[in-house]
């Protein structure tokens, strides 16, 4: 396998597991933010209050969320992106520092890039099935997390309604 189908495979693999971070991380906070507003206007305590508080709550709820969603956004894709992702394997794999990322950018560009990719295979072919080990263990824990965070919130947010009188 070309080594920059390697690093291309891996920017995929990486972007699947940063997109389920990205995504259950906002929800939980969504959720938590709404379980926590709801519990705070319970037993009628939003009767004496402004009658906009559930809607500034929803807005405070969703605004939190999606911020998350956008810084997380931001931070995953960079750590997924093909130049971060061939830095990590140039670091993991003992490479020399800019051979995967200077092939990235020259690829496809002529004869002498074609022979830089040629050799950069063979350096890289004993690691070719996991290039990455340490950035992928860093993502695949990031969204273990983000899953469990939203199980517990969506546990805390089902039984808070289950004990109510």
């Amino acid at each position: 396998m070309s080594s920059l189908r390697v690093v291309h495979s891996e920017v995929a693999r990486l972007r699947r597991r940063a997109a389920v971070a990205g995504a259950l991380l906002p929800l939980a906070v969504f959720v938590g933010a709404l379980t926590s507003f709801a519990r705070a206007l319970a037993d009628g305590a939003w009767l004496t209050l402004p009658r906009a508080l559930p809607l500034v709550a929803w807005g405070v709820a969703l605004a939190a969320a999606v911020a998350l969603g956008r810084f997380l956004q931001r931070r995953l894709a960079e750590r997924a992106a093909p130049a971060s992702v061939a830095a990590a394997i140039e670091t993991e794999q003992g490479l020399r520092r800019g051979s995967l990322v200077g092939l990235l950018e020259v690829e496809g560009s002529g004869v002498f890039a074609d022979y830089a990719v040629a050799q950069s295979d063979r350096t890289l072919a004993p690691a070719a099935t996991r290039p990455a080990p340490a950035l992928r263990r860093r993502l695949q824990r990031a969204a273990l997390l983000a899953g469990l965070a939203f199980v517990q919130v969506f546990v805390l947010a089902s039984s808070s309604y289950a004990t109510r009188p």
